[in-house]
């Protein structure tokens, strides 16, 4: 273990102009690394080929998860030197743990002076972790500030890969082919970037957001069909498109603008689960099974895929082949909220309430994001009624009815509602 606090408790000298120009994308690799619970989670459990441990190998330490999320508080508080201590001496007992490394080599280059052990942290978590955008641009940028521009070059065109609408991936890039004097490979890059640009990307998408948050989610509709088709747009900036439309349940919209993604980028994963999800909860769960099984194809271990393919079956009346999958992906990724989610839904169908309450809550504890959907909000407030939970239970109806719940289960979910309300508790 190596003790950063000894020779750390002097303040930091202030910021040179190039050390001022990293700390831009370290803040955005820590809103990613550190976005509620799903990132940490799910990223940090994913392994490649050859890189998991078996049974004949020292499996992480159980206080691993508790580690990260202490260190995490403790960075977030300021305490750097405090953060780097705690994840530098519980290193050995974690081996396997791709976000441990990749925290700590964010906490590192924000302490200033290790810049060799936080690329070496970086590298780990890229080889336990190969489908972690976050953690192959962070090495990206690392390589890049070590001038080992070849390296950077190879990890931040992986970064792309993984997800093409990834700004911050893009604008490096340029600088090292710049820098490597591969001019045309340069501009292609930064043409790229300036399509992504944060201010031009928000005065596209402002009157959508404008509209989304006046509550005109019809409106909003409409003029996500309008920038769906103007002028075809760019496929890195279709990516952002079914992310917003994603966010107000634009479930057709958004699997258009995926796959328009995922043919201009076949081997990029981030399009293929944005894809998946909302073929998912347009109902075209044939196709979800589909885009989940070339995500397979990239991720051979994507215990996420096979959570959503669980829940795919689950739609299709296929429990059998639904509960092969949810197996296999807690198997994987204990924690994985998607697969917790799949199993409360598993557990519900079979008449286990109080069990199928506990496992979406464990879900939506880890990512309230998922409760975003209608039909998420809707089964959850399903499965709070039957264990008696009536004030949450009417909270999660009204929920999925704000989220655009329609047909059958808009008026179940409002009929229960008034029956709650009413202190009389559904048996049915």
């Amino acid at each position: 273990m190596i003790a950063y606090g000894a020779a750390n408790r002097t303040s930091v000298a202030p910021a040179t102009p190039s050390r001022a120009r990293q700390r831009l994308p370290v803040a955005r690799l820590l809103a990613l690394i550190l976005v509620a619970g799903c990132l940490t989670v799910a990223q940090a459990n994913s392994r490649a080929p050859g890189t998991g441990h078996t049974g004949a190998e020292s499996a992480d330490d159980p206080g691993c998860r508790a580690c990260l999320s202490q260190a995490a508080s403790l960075f977030a508080a300021g305490n750097t030197i405090g953060a780097a201590d705690l994840l530098s001496g519980w290193q050995g007992r974690c081996p396997h743990n791709a976000q441990l490394h990749l925290l700590l080599s964010t906490v590192l280059l924000r302490l200033g002076g290790h810049q060799e052990e936080a690329l070496a942290a970086a590298g780990k978590a890229t080889a336990l972790a190969p489908g972690s955008v976050a953690a192959h641009l962070q090495y990206g940028l690392l390589l890049a500030a070590a001038d080992d521009n070849m390296r950077a070059a190879s990890e931040l065109e992986h970064t792309i890969e993984l997800d093409p609408g990834n700004y911050e991936a893009w604008s490096s890039l340029a600088r090292v082919y710049s820098k490597l004097h591969d001019d045309t490979k340069a501009q292609e890059c930064a043409d790229k970037a300036a399509e992504l640009e944060p201010s031009l990307r928000c005065a596209r998408l402002r009157m959508l957001k404008n509209l989304v948050h006046a509550g005109k989610l019809p409106e909003a509709k409409l003029e996500l069909k309008r920038l769906l088709s103007a002028s075809s747009p760019a496929p890195e900036f279709m990516e952002e498109l079914a992310r917003e439309a994603m966010s107000i349940g634009a479930w057709d919209e958004a699997a258009q603008a995926g796959s328009k993604v995922c043919q201009a980028y076949p081997k990029a994963a981030e399009p293929l689960k944005l894809t998946a999800l909302a073929q998912l909860n347009n109902h075209s769960y044939n196709d979800c099974l589909g885009t989940c099984g070339r995500l397979l194809a990239l991720e051979p271990h994507s215990t996420w895929a096979l959570a959503v393919m669980g829940r795919a079956h689950l739609k299709l009346g296929n429990p059998g082949a639904a509960e092969q999958e949810i197996k296999a992906a807690l198997t994987g990724t204990p924690d994985l909220p998607m697969a917790h989610l799949a199993a409360g839904e598993l557990e519900f169908g079979r008449g286990n309430y109080a069990q199928a309450r506990a496992e979406i809550m464990q879900a939506l504890d880890s990512d309230p994001g998922l409760a975003d959907t209608a039909e998420v909000s809707y089964l959850t407030g399903q499965a709070l009624e039957r264990a008696g939970d009536r004030e949450e239970s009417i909270a999660y109806f009204k929920r999925s009815l704000s989220r655009g719940l329609s047909g059958e289960q808009a008026e179940a979910a409002r009929q229960a509602i008034e029956r709650l309300k009413a202190g009389a508790t559904s048996n049915r």
